[in-house]
C-alpha cells in the first residue's frame, strides 16, 4: 500500500470513527430513552416482568439501525474515495478495507453506547457485548462489499 492507498484508507476509517461517535451518543441516547420508557418510567404490576424485555428489543433494534447504516455509508464512502482512482481494482480493494475496518470501529462503538445507555436496574434481558460480534463483523463484511463494488463503479465511471 502507497501513500496515496493509505491516505485513502485512513479517510474511510476516520470518517466510520467519526460517525462512529455520533452513533455511539445517539445509541446512548435512545437506550436511555427506552430505559426510561419501559422500565424508570413504566407502571403497572407487570413491569418487573415486561419492562426488560422491552428494553431489550429496543436496545437490538438500536444496534441492528447502526449496523445497517454502516452499509449505507460504506456506499456512499466508496463512491466518494474510490471516484480519485484511476484503477478500479485498487479503488474496490482500498475502500472495501478501509470500510471493513471503519465499520468494525463504528459498530464497536454504538454497542458501546447503547450498553452503557441501558445499563442499570431492568437490564436483565439485553444482550451481552459478546454476543454482538458475529453480527457486527457480518456487518462490516456487508459495508466492506458496498465500499468495494461502488468504489470500483467510481472509479470506472468518473475518471
Amino acid at each position: 500500500m502507497n501513500a496515496e492507498d493509505a491516505r485513502a484508507a485512513g479517510v474511510v476509517v476516520g470518517s466510520y470513527g467519526a460517525v462512529g461517535v455520533g452513533l455511539a451518543v445517539a445509541g446512548f441516547a435512545a437506550a436511555t430513552w427506552a430505559r426510561g420508557q419501559f422500565v424508570a418510567g413504566a407502571t403497572g404490576g407487570p413491569v418487573e416482568t415486561f419492562g426488560p424485555v422491552f428494553l431489550a428489543a429496543a436496545a437490538l433494534s438500536t444496534t441492528r439501525a447502526a449496523m445497517l447504516s454502516a452499509v449505507v455509508l460504506g456506499g456512499v464512502l466508496g463512491s466518494l474515495v474510490g471516484s480519485q482512482y484511476a484503477v478500479p481494482e485498487r479503488a474496490g480493494a482500498v475502500t472495501g478495507g478501509g470500510a471493513f475496518v471503519g465499520a468494525t470501529l463504528a459498530g464497536l462503538l454504538a454497542v458501546a453506547g447503547v450498553l452503557v445507555g441501558v445499563g442499570g436496574d431492568g437490564a436483565t434481558q439485553v444482550y451481552a457485548a459478546g454476543s454482538a460480534v458475529v453480527p457486527l463483523l457480518a456487518s462490516a463484511f456487508g459495508a466492506a462489499l458496498a465500499a468495494g463494488a461502488c468504489g470500483a463503479l467510481a472509479a470506472e465511471v468518473v475518471r
